[in-house]
């Protein structure tokens, strides 16, 4: 750890203790040093280690008396796993702590009614030539404490250091709660010579390191013993980082600042602070130097197994302005450490990637740039235009007298959320649809409703009704909802008629668009009105068998049962064929609903093609064919019957017209507006 010494030390000579220093015991009851003068002392405790304890953290303390380095240490304890300062100070550790109290005769006594000699109290040597200045390190365990420091007067009595060092305002020095403290005392006197400090609280007090300085300390440089480092050895991996520390020995050295070097900066680097980045496999060893002594650390790398190749299943490719493609690469070898791909485009405004999905933007070129490790695959794109389409809903008639809405624009890849509560009479087109008391009185029209690309059929608008007003409540607070799916009935060449009555096409009912991916989940919040009602999801079964029969064409969905509490209810869909759904009702009760979420299976989805020489495509007035060869395209009706064979040629829009309707083109359905 780096230490800063104040700006009035320049340096510090701090001669060692000698090791035939004792202590005794005097007729005065206190602790007395047998030995030469010292021109200063400097005792690290982050040295100390269980040979050197004294007594153990919870034991009675004896009344006798501990060396260490030179100092005799009067009713202390060892804690080897206590550590001073914090983790934000960068701490070191220091063993050493003071007791909370004393003891005598087996019985523990409070310090502040303990007698003087039963202090807990550090004796110094005498320091020749007087004491200029006292520094300590260290912390306290819970709140601020101070360290008395008393020196022996002209009558060989212990007095407070300021009573003979008359210059010094104070006589201790203060450790703050939990905050490595470095202090210094300067007491700057002759007459000062015999030292000790002592404790006077009943708090733990940890001490890092003390010095004295003696009034002769010439300047003299303390040089480097040793540099000592955390670890040793490390094992790491690419692009780990590790850091390392350097302690200088002795802590008051008087040149603190560290080295850093590493043997092969290519396998792993090292920065001012000891920061390791390992950046090959590989074996270094990180050197840490100061005033010519060194601690090393040796590394072993282990690397990562680079990639070797990539690949594009497609070099080149034509996509349509505003669709979507997919690029698959293939990383080599299989067990690469890192084979995460990296995808470009150079012309972002022509065509964007992410994830191997390719949306084509804008007619022109672009490279799709794959990259992994330092190996790369590219793809050159044009995107194309071509007619675009309507997004809309028609009337589909899939047997004699009953017709659906069929949505005929670009299907969706991603979730469709709709939230009702934002909806207002003057939001929505014509036909305006009718209040709540009207449309009871009247039924509803025939007409389709369309809003946020979806299709409404028999319902109304119910604008700013407060549903907290009916007793429906959700979990947080008042709910309002300003939709209401009607209550199951329609008038019918002027009858009304429950919706159970009239054919399932008449049925009040929600058109959603087409999904790329298909369905993974309906989400509805909202409640029934009074009992607890069904809302059925269904959806379309085209296949050539099904067609003329009611029940298969909208087949239904596990139902959704709504009750008279606020809530979500939710319809998990495992077949990822269903690509359109639609809501309906069948009872006559009202439904509230706040909002309405259809979540795809995959949301980067491509529109499957059966055939990938030609994409048939609805336009306004007929069907477009883009074909990638000379192609035959057959066009069928609904029930199978053969109408027309198209020959469709490379590079060119085959347009057919056709009048409006649902048609097979191949084997996928398109369907014709007018």
């Amino acid at each position: 750890m780096k230490k800063c010494l104040l700006s009035l030390i320049i340096v510090l000579s701090t001669a060692a203790v000698s090791a035939q220093a004792t202590y005794s015991l005097g007729n005065d009851g206190y602790y007395h040093y047998q030995g030469p003068a010292v021109t200063g002392v400097a005792v690290d405790f982050a040295d100390m280690t269980s040979a050197d304890e004294a007594y153990s953290e919870g034991t009675t303390h004896a009344d006798r008396l501990m060396n260490f380095q030179g100092l005799g240490m009067y009713k202390f304890c060892y804690l080897q796993s206590r550590k001073c300062g914090t983790a934000t100070d960068d701490p070191v550790y220091g063993p050493l702590a003071w007791n909370n109290g004393s003891s005598e005769n087996g019985k523990n006594y409070d310090i502040k009614t303990s007698n003087p000699d039963k202090l807990p109290a550090i004796y110094f040597p005498e320091i020749e030539g007087g004491v200029k200045y006292v520094i300590t390190e260290g912390w306290c365990y819970n709140q601020n404490r101070s360290l008395i420091f008393q020196c022996e007067n002209a009558n060989g009595e212990w007095v407070d250091v300021n009573t003979v060092a008359t210059s010094m305002n104070t006589y201790y020095q203060t450790m703050r709660k939990n905050i490595y403290t470095r202090d210094t005392l300067v007491v700057n006197s002759s007459a000062v010579r015999k030292l000790r400090l002592y404790r006077n609280s009943n708090e733990y007090l940890f001490l890092c390191n003390i010095q004295v300085i003696s009034m002769t300390d010439n300047g003299t440089l303390v040089p480097v013993t040793a540099v000592v480092l955390n670890q040793s050895a490390a094992s790491m991996e690419v692009s780990q980082t590790l850091q390392l520390k350097a302690t200088i020995k002795p802590f008051n050295a008087s040149v603190q600042t560290v080295t850093w070097s590493s043997s092969d900066n290519e396998v792993a680097t090292v920065d001012d602070n000891g920061v390791v980045t390992a950046i090959a496999a590989g074996s270094a060893t990180i050197t840490a130097s100061c005033d010519g002594q060194t601690a090393t650390c040796v590394l072993t790398i282990t690397g990562e197994k680079p990639v070797t190749s990539i690949t594009l299943d497609q070099t080149t490719l034509r996509v349509a302005e505003g669709k979507y493609a997919r690029l698959t690469a293939t990383v080599l070898p299989t067990d690469a450490s890192n084979p995460n791909v990296t995808w470009t485009s150079s012309k972002e405004n022509v065509a964007t990637v992410e994830g191997g999905l390719i949306h084509a933007i804008a007619e022109g070129n672009t490279t799709i740039t794959a990259t992994a490790g330092n190996c790369s695959a590219t793809c050159q794109l044009e995107v194309y235009w071509e007619m675009p389409e309507a997004t809309d809903f028609i009337l589909a008639e899939y047997y004699p007298g009953c017709f659906y809405y069929e949505w005929w624009g670009d299907a969706l890849t991603k979730p469709l959320y709709i939230d009702f509560t934002k909806w207002t009479y003057d939001s929505l087109p014509d036909p305006q649809w009718p209040d709540f008391a009207t449309a009871r009185s009247m039924g509803h029209s025939g007409e389709l409703v369309q809003r946020d690309n979806i299709g409404f059929y028999q319902w109304m608008i119910y604008e700013g009704r407060s549903l907290s007003s009916d007793g429906y409540v959700s979990e947080t607070g008042a709910t309002t909802a300003n939709v209401l799916f009607n209550g199951g009935y329609s008038y019918i060449n002027g009858v009304r008629e429950g919706a159970g009555a009239v054919a399932l096409c008449y049925r009040p009912r929600i058109y959603f668009p087409t999904f790329k991916a298909g369905l993974h989940q309906v989400r509805i919040t909202g409640v029934s009105h009074s009992n607890t009602r069904s809302m059925f999801v269904q959806y379309k079964d085209m296949t050539l068998s099904s067609l003329g029969q009611d029940s298969a064409i909208m087949a239904g969905l596990p139902a959704l049962q709504f009750g008279n509490v606020w809530d979500e209810y939710v319809i998990d869909i495992t077949n990822e064929g269903i690509t359109d759904v639609n809501l309906s009702r069948n009872s006559t009760d009202f439904w509230f609903i706040g909002s309405i979420e259809l979540i795809p299976y995959d949301a980067s989805a491509l529109e499957h093609v059966a055939d990938t020489r030609y994409e048939a495509r609805a336009v306004t007035g007929g069907i477009l064919i883009n074909a990638k060869q000379t192609v035959q395209v057959p066009v069928y009706s609904l029930t199978g019957y053969l109408l027309h064979t198209i020959t469709a040629l490379p590079q060119q829009h085959t347009f057919i017209p056709m009048p409006q309707g649902v048609y097979l083109v191949g084997k996928e359905k398109v369907v014709v507006g007018n």
